[in-house]
């Protein structure tokens, strides 16, 4: 019983909003997943979860201040509502698996811009998350997180999360990354751009 008790305080559960179907991002007062995280503001986490059929999937979550809410964490689960055609009050239940908890951060694996080199594009909010649809060199579609907030060094800035673009890649310290954005029209929710690398060159172990 007392396993049982165990594993239902390290559940939480939530009937989705359309709001947050179309998204993609669903939100959950601290309280109801103070079991599971410690609350710090504006910090960006990665979930490593396993679905039904055993799929693994790897979302980006947030603790922020909501109006409505007061203190909260939201999860961005990317493609896993279009995959699973979720709808409106459709329940979503994540179950913590302490033995395979993962305390990794996102610092190596996020990029930030400082908000005058992007007005262009976005429009700041912060606190806010949003999708980018990227296409790099090869064709390859990537989905990548960006929040905006507020930076003691860079003031209001635009922070994304690159996911496991920078391992595939092998990304270095000193290469450069540049997103365009194409023509066509992006919807609020989700950007639309190509990415590029241009690769410092190193010569036995130096950048030149």
């Amino acid at each position: 019983m007392e396993n049982n008790q165990e594993q239902i305080r390290q559940s939480f559960s939530k009937l989705l909003a359309q709001r947050e179907v179309e998204q993609r991002t669903v939100s959950f007062p601290f309280d109801a997943v103070a079991s599971v995280f410690e609350f710090q503001e504006g910090r960006l986490f990665c979930i490593d979860v396993m679905d039904s059929l055993g799929k693994v999937w790897s979302f980006i979550g947030m603790f922020h201040n909501n109006e409505e809410l007061g203190k909260c964490v939201s999860i961005c689960l990317h493609q896993f509502p279009v995959e699973k055609e979720l709808k409106a009050n459709d329940e979503i239940t994540f179950t913590e698996r302490p033995q395979q908890e993962d305390t990794r951060t996102l610092e190596q694996r996020t990029v930030s811009f400082p908000f005058d080199a992007v007005a262009s594009v976005f429009e700041f909010q912060e606190g806010r998350l949003f999708c980018i649809d990227a296409m790099d060199s090869l064709g390859k579609m990537w989905l990548f997180i960006g929040m905006f907030h507020n930076n003691e060094e860079l003031g209001n800035c635009v922070s994304i999360c690159l996911h496991q673009f920078p391992v595939e890649k092998g990304l270095k310290d000193n290469d450069e990354i540049t997103f365009e954005r194409p023509q066509q029209e992006d919807t609020r929710t989700c950007k639309r751009f190509k990415v590029e690398i241009k690769r410092m060159i190193r010569l036995f172990g130096h950048d030149i």
